[in-house]
């Protein structure tokens, strides 16, 4: 019966912790554009950051017009973070609106510029568009 009980207690714990180290969309897509931040990939933080396809309003973008776009804002957020790296970044938390179709995510990060380092916040909105894909609010 003890042997039972704790293969029980251990399936328990398992799922918990499995469950607690899952992330939301919201939360990967942050990850991942500031895995590209961190990686001075401005191009795929753009494209994680508006999602695919590129959309303007209601109208699906081309793909020549959406690689213009996408090169246009890489080349903005580059010329921004000129000399500065971001070092470390943590997702500290990810808020939910009540209808579940946008989300608030805060991190915390650190960059490091001309060899001074600097402790930083963000609050990220992101919003869910008709076809259900979450995307930065830039």
């Amino acid at each position: 019966m003890k042997r039972v009980i704790s293969l029980c207690l251990v399936a328990i714990m398992a799922v918990a912790f499995v469950a607690c180290s899952m992330k939301s969309e919201p939360e990967k897509i942050v990850d991942n554009y500031y895995k590209a931040l961190q990686k001075k990939d401005y191009v795929t933080a753009i494209k994680v950051a508006l999602g695919d396809p590129i959309m303007e309003g209601d109208k699906e973008l081309s793909k020549e017009d959406a690689e213009q776009l996408i090169n246009a804002l890489a080349d903005k957020l580059e010329s921004s973070l000129e000399n500065t790296t971001i070092t470390k970044y943590s997702i500290e938390s990810c808020e939910f609106s009540d209808d579940k179709n946008s989300a608030e995510v805060k991190v915390k990060f650190t960059t490091e510029t001309e060899g001074e380092t600097k402790d930083n916040e963000d609050e990220i909105e992101l919003k869910k568009d008709d076809k259900g894909v979450w995307r930065m609010d830039i």
